[in-house]
């Protein structure tokens, strides 16, 4: 399976991103979190993508820690399926607690059986 292909930006553009990404919560949150500075080139989300629609991480209330949008991940990242989910039932699968495998193995919700 082809691999998405990333947003390209032209020299100011790019400036500006690494400008803004690497001065901004996120990253500093990430960096503390992960113990290290995030991969802005990671082939399973299209960050200057997002940066570019104007997207910026949230607060996810479950968690407290700042998250980018489902928009610009690939089918290949590892939560990927929680979009797909929210489309479907209309609400975060962190909200109720429920598992990748959980919605895979064809999880209920009002009476409505995932795909």
């Amino acid at each position: 399976m082809p691999k998405m292909e990333l947003t390209k930006l032209d020299g100011e553009q790019e400036f500006l991103f690494q400008d803004e990404i690497r001065n901004s919560p996120w990253y500093a949150e990430f960096i503390l979190n992960e113990g290290g500075a995030p991969d802005l080139d990671y082939p399973d989300f299209d960050y200057r993508g997002a940066w570019l629609d104007g997207e910026t991480p949230k607060v996810n209330k479950n968690d407290g820690r700042l998250h980018w949008g489902s928009k610009w991940k690939s089918k290949d990242h590892a939560t990927a399926w929680k979009n797909d989910f929210m489309n479907e039932f209309g609400y975060d699968p962190d909200e109720k607690g429920i598992t990748k495998e959980e919605y895979k193995a064809g999880y209920v919700d009002f009476g409505k059986v995932a795909k």
